[in-house]
């Protein structure tokens, strides 16, 4: 009499000899997630070691060529910015794929897995890779409004920040890409982000998913030596937008209206904050409306390191950081 197995993930009927037969199969086909993830392993190494070869390198390289020696500052701090972000960027694929190495060094040992596993795998170990060439966080860019017949280049970095201190009955939720306000009916609070910004210039993007009607959020920077509170109108070194009647809070000082700022903001939209070091200045776009405003930030009174810094008033508002 023939031993019957059903296999626990395509549900197969097999006999013994099919049953070892579909078991070399998927052994098989282990090994080669496994060669996948061994070659991506190595183009990691082969980054970290030479991320002069980056194809974003060769960019601000040609660009050096065809320009004079007076720009050769300029391109050696837009280097050092461009082999940071590389660096946080190839680092952060790296803990991804130590979570997938473990489960691989798992299913290898106890020769206990199935098809859908291979699969997830294989996406990962694809998803890894992806990110790993395309680099698609960090771009190399030429200002055009410069004057000068050479153009200045630049780096731009879309910082990977999350929500990480808060003050008063705020609630960080989705691993720090969430915050949402928990106080009754109303009361300030507050929330800082885990990084830190002195050099070169920082897009961040956030979607408004609740929104009080009487409208109250804030949108800005502190710096870390600053002590953090939750009323922006209070804390000295705060630099940003309230959506609420016009404000502009310059050094934890309200002055209504300035450099043009017109409160459009609505329930569902894109705002992005650019942090720009070098100038010593941040701007505020709403994507929807398509409007642009300006502050420069007094060193004086907000010093480096620069920080995210954003208000909520209104129980029940809830903003998104974006990747």
């Amino acid at each position: 009499m023939l031993s019957i197995f059903i296999c626990p993930g395509c549900q197969s009927d097999l006999c013994t000899e099919h049953a070892n037969e579909h078991r070399e199969e998927l052994a098989r086909q282990l090994e080669k997630v496994v060669l996948d993830h061994d070659q991506l392993t190595q183009l990691i190494v082969d980054q970290k070691s030479k991320p002069h070869h980056h194809p974003l390198m060769k960019q601000i390289n040609e660009w050096e060529t065809q320009s004079t020696a007076k720009i050769h500052q300029v391109a050696e701090d837009a280097r050092a910015l461009l082999l940071d972000g590389l660096k946080k960027h190839t680092n952060n694929i790296s803990e991804a794929l130590k979570h997938i190495t473990q489960e691989l060094t798992k299913a290898r040992t106890d020769s206990n897995f199935i098809e859908a596993e291979l699969a997830e795998w294989t996406t990962k170990l694809n998803d890894c890779k992806k990110n790993l060439q395309e680099s698609s966080t960090i771009g190399v860019h030429q200002d055009d409004k410069t004057t000068s017949f050479i153009s200045k280049i630049f780096v731009s970095v879309t910082a990977n920040d999350v929500f990480n201190r808060l003050i008063g009955e705020i609630q960080i939720e989705e691993m720090g890409h969430v915050i949402v306000q928990r106080a009754s009916p109303y009361a300030h609070t507050a929330v800082l982000g885990k990084l830190e910004y002195t050099t070169g210039e920082h897009r961040f993007r956030f979607k408004v998913e609740q929104y009080h009607e009487n409208k109250w959020i804030f949108f800005g920077i502190l710096s870390k030596n600053v002590a953090l509170q939750a009323c922006p109108h209070t804390t000295s070194s705060s630099y940003g937008w309230v959506a609420r009647a016009n404000e502009v809070i310059l050094n934890g000082c309200c002055q209504q209206g300035y450099n043009g700022y017109k409160n459009e903001m609505e329930v569902n939209d894109t705002i992005s904050l650019c942090v720009n070091c070098a100038e010593q200045k941040i701007y505020l776009v709403n994507e929807r409306a398509q409007c642009k405003y300006e502050i420069p930030v007094d060193l004086s009174k907000c010093p480096f390191p620069w920080q995210l810094y954003l208000g909520l008033f209104y129980l029940g508002d809830r903003v998104r950081i974006l990747p």
